[in-house]
């Protein structure tokens, strides 16, 4: 059975993606220079975790940024509301706060449309990892696109 949605092709999203987030997280920050991106989706067993080399050492974090800056931990939890409701953390924190659970972060900052595909960002300012999430949901999205018009152009018309 072939995945549509694997590691390797959110790897190759996140790099395609990389080079905008390092201009975003330049100019839209309020200290660190990178964030962390957190995927899940249809056909991955775990999430997806790429942390940005900018971010520098997970073990001087709460120096450099305080006691809330676990960034993956924080998408992470970002990235499993979404999925495991089917929306936005945003939608849920700001208008379903009646889905959250013990644990869940209140911060927003990922992108999910009902789809089997959530994305998360921790490490900017909430309007950037939403905005980033998005940039990078909307490749793998392109990505996953571009194999349904491999096996179209191969004369295909099942995913095999």
């Amino acid at each position: 059975m072939m995945a549509f949605l694997n590691e390797d092709l959110v790897e190759k999203a996140v790099q395609l993606c990389l080079p905008s987030i390092r201009d975003v997280c330049a100019q839209h920050t309020w200290g660190p220079k990178g964030v962390v991106i957190a995927v899940m989706g249809k056909g991955m067993v775990c999430p997806y975790v790429h942390v940005m080399k900018e971010l520098g050492d997970k073990s001087d974090w709460k120096t450099r940024w305080g006691d809330d800056s676990d960034f993956e931990a924080i998408a992470l939890s970002k990235v499993n509301q979404a999925w495991n409701n089917s929306m936005s953390n945003r939608t849920i924190v700001g208008d379903f706060p009646w889905l959250l659970e013990n644990g869940d972060t209140l911060y927003t900052g990922s992108a999910c449309e009902s789809s089997g595909l959530a994305v998360a960002v921790s490490g900017s300012h909430e309007y950037v990892d939403e905005a980033v999430s998005w940039v990078v949901w909307n490749v793998i999205r392109m990505l996953c696109l571009a194999k349904v018009q491999g096996l179209k152009d191969q004369g295909s018309y099942l995913v095999l």
